[in-house]
């Protein structure tokens, strides 16, 4: 239109119209502002609900993307104790005991999750004060075909089923903010699609400095790309041909600066005076950011909408009518029905009217207390009645006032069944402590009973071969009311008994829920009552069944929870009953111990015999009999072990005074393994008196051969030793006795009778030719005659002394005497044979030593040694008499004999001076000798408390020694 050909009046009346539309088209921008309003409002309020019901449910919510926590509501804080800031951001890790359960909660969940879409776990999280809960999972991915965005989980405190008294909390903002009124872009096109005229945002917008720039363009000049060029002049044409407004076009627009924004575009036509179309007005606003409000919004409800679909427990919301109108799957799976079942309906549609009324009746409180609700009440479910906690809150809108009822349902069925089963268990246990095996089964198959509401029960056990059946026990309410039951303790064929013990064939728990249609069940024994259902569960010890365990008529159908009560109980009934067996063989055991230590105990105060035992290695006393006692002196010593056993006890070897080397103790070489015996251990006992003992001992080793103690037995052998003694030397006195008796008989027979003989024929001679002979032949045999006369009075004299040594009845009469004249006296009787042989006798002795001796006793001896030396001396011999002064604390003075004559072998020095051994030869001159008179020295000496030996060298004489008390000694 060109408006410098118009006349004014027409100038005039184009301004009114346009100022007419321009009214109109302001009234509708207004009009489409406050529709706008509206739905900003209506978007906020959704907002506001979504964000109440997460301020409400008393669920902990998060949401994880790659194991982060990028979402937690405030119950979700209060379970864990952290701020929502101390949360998110970091990886769930935190939450949990150790690496191994956060490692095995991502797999299991992820495993359901796969195969299922959601997955469910407990397990146990770490407070921020460190206290541990048990906590129960439930996750199910933000989109299944990408588990990369996340997952959203739920989580509840099962510590101790207790229930949430707070409110959902309020979710964190899923939005930034509201979208503020942006000013409009207004722009005029005439019908051939040139630009007319535009406002200044318009043109800021297509990037032009002035509005006037914008006359005469097209679309096609415009930073538009095609696609959006061609739907803006599609529009406009429709709007221009249809004379007809097309108002909150929801479009895209690409500026000037490349960028494409979202619009809100209302366009109407311009229609002249006469009715014409002239072109058509445009009016659009930014609408990118409410735009992106909205999306975000969406995806807002959308993810809140999967974490209420999620839970894994049922989620309800209902209006203050009572009428369901939010709720997730687990919800319509409780109940059974489909969502159309439920939408819309209330709580008596749900439920009996015994239920119905009381829900109804909890409901009306919390819409006017806006509390926290939480009750235990039966609901009729797809699964029957069963029992539930409910966590109910009031919800409200942005102005406070409540909206409706939000709450999660928790079967707490089974937990309480399994808490039953805790306590029945706990029961029979303290039961079974003063109660008979019998008693017991008969409880346990009452508690079974009790718990899954059955009227029928018994248990029996499966013996080894598996075909047999050992009846055992019935339940009371069985033996009262519906049998009577005989037969404990009977076996019974498998194979005759009826379809009760398929659970035995099968090797898996049987439910026969309609019992008496079965076709291959047997008969019931008269006054049986009707049985309608029943449970069997076997019970395994390795692959074998060893008892049976069976329950029924429940008014309802048995199911896999009944299997569970049924198996868990029965397994423990077969625990206890081994127990009792086991009790009952160590009873016996125990009474057989007991009888056997009355017997070993009887036998070891009573036995004559010492015992003692020990502990190995340690060497610790822990048995002495009370012979022990009273042979030692001394019990178990505590102080005592292996180490000082000699010592605490006071034993040691025969004829030491040191302890007994320990490892040679039988108690020690017991520890060892080692058996040993000996008789020369000496005991001192606390009197002080000593015993000889012997001991015997004996490692003691248990059934693997392991030494745990060492035993010896002794006794007392002190006087039994003492006799052997006496007895020995009775037998060497018995010996020398004969021996004496031998030499006796042999001097008589032998030494005596040849000097007489000799004698005899001397004066036989002489008799006979007394007149024959001449002086001097009368004078040597006279000599030959005195000289056998005194041989053989030297003879007897020794016999008869050492006669009266034997028979004790010679006198011992010592007395101070002078040594010398002892050894001139001996010496002058013997002077005849010296001058014989030209013997040389000096006596080396001080002429006033005093010795104390019988005198009679030494005279002999003296005499005796000097007719010894003579005899074994060659003429002109010499023979020497001394004396060898020993130190005065001795009191004993050593005398000897010593001559030049042949000497003797060691052999002959040997026997001597005993009458056992015949060493008896002739002298140097002929002499003969019995052999007596040393022993008579040797006798004599010994009286006088003194000793007497030889020493002598072949071809160099003999020196013999005696010893007899100075004056100094006293008697």
């Amino acid at each position: 239109m060109n408006y410098d050909e118009m006349t004014r009046e027409d100038l005039i009346r184009e301004l009114k119209t346009l100022k007419s539309e321009y009214f109109k088209m302001e009234k509708r921008v207004q009009n489409d502002i406050a529709i706008q309003n509206n739905i900003q409002l209506e978007l906020l309020i959704r907002e506001q609900f979504l964000n109440s019901v997460f301020k409400s449910v008393p669920v902990g919510i998060g949401v994880v993307i790659d194991r982060v926590i990028k979402f937690a509501n405030d119950r979700l804080c209060t379970i864990t104790g952290y701020l929502s800031e101390e949360m998110l951001e970091r990886n769930a890790r935190f939450l949990y005991i150790d690496d191994n359960d956060y490692e095995y909660v991502g797999k299991e969940k992820y495993e359901q999750i796969s195969k299922l879409g959601t997955g469910s776990v407990f397990t146990k999280w770490k407070r921020k004060n460190g206290e541990i809960i048990n906590v129960f999972l439930s996750s199910t991915p933000i989109d299944q075909s990408d588990l990369s965005k996340g997952v959203t989980f739920s989580a509840m405190d099962v510590t101790d089923w207790k229930v949430y008294e707070e409110a959902l909390a309020e979710s964190r903002s899923m939005l930034d903010h509201v979208i503020n009124i942006v000013p409009q872009n207004i722009f005029w096109k005439g019908k051939d699609g040139k630009y007319l005229g535009c406002n200044k945002n318009f043109a800021i917008e297509v990037g032009l400095k002035k509005t006037e720039d914008v006359i005469g363009k097209t679309d096609y000049d415009m930073p538009w790309n095609q696609k959006d060029r061609e739907k803006y002049i599609a529009d406009d044409n429709y709007v221009i041909q249809s004379k007809t407004r097309k108002m909150h076009i929801i479009e895209q627009l690409q500026s000037n600066d490349g960028s494409r924004k979202w619009i809100d575009t209302s366009k109407v036509p311009m229609i002249d005076y006469d009715g014409n179309c002239i072109g058509v007005l445009g009016v659009y606003e930014d609408i990118t950011e409410q735009k992106k409000f909205e999306i975000q919004v969406l995806e807002s409800r959308e993810f809140l909408s999967s974490i209420l679909q999620t839970l894994p427990i049922p989620f309800f919301f209902k209006n203050n009518e009572g009428q369901y109108k939010q709720f997730n799957k687990a919800f319509v799976d409780f109940f059974g029905k489909t969502e159309n079942e439920i939408l819309n309906k209330t709580v008596k549609d749900l439920n009996p009217k015994e239920y119905s009324d009381e829900f109804h009746k909890k409901d009306l409180e919390l819409l006017e207390s806006k509390k926290v609700q939480i009750y235990e009440a039966p609901v009729k479910t797809a699964k029957g009645i069963r029992d539930v906690v409910f966590h109910k809150a009031s919800i409200t809108d942005a102005n406070d006032n409540i909206i409706g009822i939000i709450g999660v349902m928790v079967d707490v069925t089974d937990q309480k069944i399994f808490d039953s089963v805790k306590e029945a268990r706990l029961k029979l246990l303290k039961y079974s402590e003063n109660h008979t095996l019998s008693e017991l089964l008969t409880a346990t198959l009452d508690e079974v009973e009790l718990i899954t509401k059955s009227k029928v029960g018994f248990y029996h056990f499966v013996e080894s071969d598996q075909n047999t059946l050992s009846l055992q026990a019935w339940s009371t309410n069985t033996t009262n009311h519906m049998c009577k039951a005989t037969g404990a303790g009977m076996h019974y064929p498998i194979d005759q008994a009826g379809v009760w013990v398929e659970c035995v064939v099968e090797g898996k728990p049987v439910i026969h829920n309609d019992y008496m249609s079965m076709p291959n069940r047997k008969g019931l024994p008269e006054g049986h009552a009707k049985v309608f259902r029943e449970l069997v569960v076997p019970i395994f010890r390795g692959d074998k069944i060893v008892s049976i365990l069976g329950v029924g008529n429940k008014e309802s159908d048995y199911n896999e929870t009944d299997v569970i009560i049924a198996r868990d109980i029965a397994d423990l009934a077969w625990e206890m009953t081994e127990r009792k067996r086991s009790e009952q063989i160590i009873r016996q055991k125990e009474e057989a111990i007991i009888k056997q230590n009355e017997i070993f105990e009887t036998l070891l105060e009573n036995i004559k015999v010492g015992i003692f035992m020990v502990e190995a290695p340690t060497g610790k006393p822990i048995i002495a009999n009370k012979a022990a006692l009273n042979i030692l002196g001394r019990g178990v010593m505590p102080d005592a072990n292996k180490e000082n056993l000699a010592e605490v006890y006071k034993v040691k070897r025969l004829n030491t005074d040191s302890p007994y080397p320990v490892d040679e103790m039988p108690i020690v070489l017991g520890m060892i393994g080692e058996s040993a015996h000996i008789e020369d251990m000496v005991v001192e006992k606390p009197d002080g008196t000593e015993i000889l003992l012997e001991v015997f001992g004996t490692p003691i080793k248990d059934k693997e051969n392991n030494i745990w103690a060492s035993l010896v037995s002794f006794y007392d052998i002190t006087e039994r030793k003492r006799i052997e003694v006496e007895i020995q030397m009775k037998n060497v006195e018995l010996e020398e006795l004969n021996a004496s008796k031998d030499k006796f008989f042999s001097i008589i027979s032998h030494d005596l009778r040849s000097p007489f003989n000799g004698f005899l024929n001397l004066t036989k001679i002489m008799a006979e030719n007394q007149f024959n002979l001449t002086l001097k032949e009368m004078q040597d045999l006279s000599e030959s005659m005195r000289q056998a006369a005194e041989n053989i009075y030297n003879l007897l004299e020794n016999l008869l002394q050492w006669s009266k040594v034997q028979r004790g009845n010679i006198l011992f009469e010592p007395n101070e005497l002078n040594l010398k004249q002892l050894a001139n006296n001996a010496a002058g009787i013997a002077q005849v044979i010296f001058d014989q042989k030209s013997i040389n006798l000096r006596i080396n002795v001080p002429d006033d030593f005093v010795v104390n001796a019988d005198v009679l006793m030494i005279e002999t001896v003296l005499r005796n040694l000097i007719n010894n030396a003579v005899k074994f001396s060659n003429s002109g011999g010499n023979i020497e008499i001394g004396l060898i002064e020993n130190s005065p604390k001795n009191h004993y003075c050593t005398v000897y004999v010593k001559d030049s004559g042949v000497g003797m072998i060691e052999e002959v020095i040997d026997g001597i001076f005993r009458i056992d051994r015949s060493t008896s030869s002739d002298g140097t001159a002929g002499e003969k000798g019995s052999g007596l008179g040393l022993i008579l020295c040797k006798e004599f000496i010994s009286m006088h408390g003194g000793e007497i030996w030889a020493e002598s060298r072949i071809g160099e004489g003999s020196t013999f020694y005696f010893s007899i008390p100075c004056k100094s000694v006293c008697y």
